[in-house]
């Protein structure tokens, strides 16, 4: 059986013109807790490194299933696999999700 495509993906990568994304967050390198200073001053370098890259972005945040422990990161447009893996290791992060031009966001571990 295959892996659902998500709809609302597929209709941003339309919308953008792009083929791809990763989610990557900068926040607790290595699951290791950070003070909120760290964790913003990672995330706003995060940032800068995709922009660099020349992509678009969106920002997000991510929570536990009860709705704790929230994280800023960001859906990076438009990225292969090969520079999301960088910058989430670059990060020091255990994982990023990639979505191909399928548009099925996956689990990539890079530790």
């Amino acid at each position: 059986c295959a892996p659902p495509i998500s709809g609302r993906l597929a209709r941003l990568y339309r919308d953008r013109g792009v083929s791809s994304a990763a989610y990557i967050t900068a926040f607790n390198p290595y699951s290791r807790g950070q003070s909120p200073a760290g964790n913003e001053a990672a995330h706003h370098a995060l940032v800068r490194a995709v922009l660099e890259r020349r992509l678009a972005l969106l920002h997000a945040e991510s929570r536990a299933p009860d709705g704790s422990h929230p994280e800023k990161g960001l859906l990076a447009l438009g990225i292969d696999l090969v520079a999301a893996r960088d910058l989430g290791t670059r990060f020091e992060q255990n994982a990023i999700v990639f979505a191909d031009a399928d548009a099925v966001p996956r689990l990539v571990l890079l530790r």
